[in-house]
């Protein structure tokens, strides 16, 4: 308890700095005389925003070198071994803390062998045999969810969008990273939870405060890392041949999966020690569970204010309860809803984000970084270019239905220069099928169950740098469906 208080009490003090120098920015910015009047109304909506999770970065940051975005550029900045994903996001995320030490400035083929095997190989089989059991998560998940809600005199139900997709899609994740037994656990799915939610409170902390405050910082935030450790003891746990689950989940898991791939390669013992092991666990893991509940966020507020095509998308997956992965997949107009509504709402303006290990000389192009620079294409050109998407700026359900554009036909998960939201190359997002699987088992639900509304007209979103966030508070109204 006296631990406990101590963190709460030191977070407490944390954000008010953080409040403060915020203020303390927006002073400077607009003189002594104007403080009054300005700054009661300024330092309110930053309280409200900040109880919302919106964070500030008063400081600023060295842009990235945009390159540009052709597909053997795209391709070399994908795929150069001198260029690292891993190292981009460890500087922002502080990977050193927040995944207890790990090594993010190198290049190992063993990681980069496993994780595309891992989840692009093995994935969508293994999906296509977990999907009842999602099902039944997610009849559980959503349930406990409306219980949480407020109904309506009118009968709606009234839910808080982001917790309530995050809940969910961290649940249906873990089902498939963990197992049926595992993943009901109700303290390991709430360390889940946590450790994803607070690896984007570093985030945002690490961009406000000096590097020298990080450990203390991190320590604050996450209680001195324990969700993380929590994890990385309940992982090597499940790392045991004999731990009691069913054969037939066990088997598609991506932990069972992982551990049988490791096992196979050349040389990976001496490497992957079960701290690596555990290590590289919680990497796949974040990645996983924070994009897609963020996705299917604003992809149900596009849902929400546009109630025909509800009716649109009701009509074509028709009877939930007989669905499968591969009736699932083959649904154009549910394709084509979600990857529209991404487009519309991208999650970060940048993609294919790589930070330079050495000196690098790109073999196409005048482009040169130095070791240490980050490179990156422009996410939100890409996404409206004319040549690709008529009247870019339109949202447009059934663009990649019968759009006259190059992109028709192409799924939400498919790989392409012109949709960069996977990444692009062999280096690709490989976890893109079990994204995409999460949200349309969500939406197809909801949908074929569910009225959905806004509940009232507000901000929904805000801009952090170059990422985009919900609110917190966005409620939406759920109404059976007679």
């Amino acid at each position: 308890m006296v631990i406990d208080s101590f963190y709460t009490l030191a977070f407490g003090i944390a954000a008010t700095m953080l409040i403060i120098s915020e203020i303390v920015f927006f002073t400077n910015d607009i003189g002594f005389f104007n403080w009054g009047r300005k700054a009661y109304r300024n330092v309110t909506a930053i309280c409200n925003d900040f109880s919302n999770g919106k964070y500030y970065n008063p400081w600023g940051s060295v842009k990235p070198i945009i390159i540009n975005p052709s597909r053997k550029e795209m391709t070399e900045l994908s795929e150069a071994n001198s260029l690292s994903q891993r190292a981009v996001y460890a500087d922002m995320f502080g990977f050193k803390l927040t995944m207890n030490g790990i090594t993010h400035n190198e290049v190992n083929v063993l990681r980069t062998r496993l994780y595309s095997r891992l989840l692009q190989n093995r994935g969508p089989s293994n999906l296509a045999a977990l999907y009842p059991y999602l099902q039944k998560r997610l009849e559980t998940v959503l349930d406990q969810q409306l219980q949480k809600g407020i109904v309506k005199s009118d009968g709606p139900v009234s839910i808080a969008l982001a917790p309530s997709v995050r809940t969910i899609s961290s649940k249906l994740m873990a089902l498939i990273f963990f197992g049926d037994k595992a993943s009901a656990d109700q303290e390991f799915a709430d360390a889940l939870l946590t450790y994803s939610a607070d690896l984007v409170k570093c985030l945002a902390a690490f961009q406000v405060f000096p590097a020298i405050f990080s450990g203390l910082i991190h320590k604050i935030i996450t209680k001195n890392g324990r969700a993380m450790h929590l994890l990385q003891n309940r992982f090597k746990h499940l790392m045991r041949s004999d731990y009691g689950e069913s054969k037939d989940v066990k088997d598609r898991t991506i932990l069972h999966n992982m551990i049988e791939i490791i096992q196979e390669q050349e040389g990976s013992p001496e490497y992957w020690t079960t701290d690596i092991t555990s290590q590289a666990l919680l990497g796949v893991w974040f990645a996983a569970s924070h994009q897609p509940w963020m996705n299917l966020d604003f992809i149900l507020l596009e849902l929400a204010q546009r109630p025909e095509w509800q009716l649109r998308l009701r009509e074509e997956i028709g009877n939930i309860s007989e669905s499968n992965y591969e009736s699932l997949d083959r649904l154009p107009y549910l394709d084509s809803f979600i990857k529209e509504s991404v487009r519309m709402n991208p999650l970060d303006t940048h993609a294919i984000r790589r930070k330079a290990l050495d000196d690098y000389q790109f073999k196409r192009g005048d482009y040169f970084l130095k070791k240490g620079t980050t490179a990156c294409v422009s996410a939100i050109d890409i996404l409206n270019d004319k040549n690709v998407y008529v009247n870019p700026e339109k949202w447009d359900g059934e663009r990649f239905v019968t759009g006259p554009s190059p992109m028709r036909g192409t799924k939400f998960s498919d790989v392409s220069e012109h949709f960069p939201t996977w990444g692009f190359g062999s280096l690709a997002c490989p976890g893109r099928f079990h994204a995409t699987l999460v949200l349309k088992i969500v939406i197809a639900r909801l949908v074929s169950e569910y009225d959905i509304f806004l509940e009232s007209k507000g901000r929904v979103k805000f801009m952090w740098e170059t990422f985009t966030f919900p609110y917190d508070s966005t409620r939406v109204l759920l109404k059976k469906v007679n």
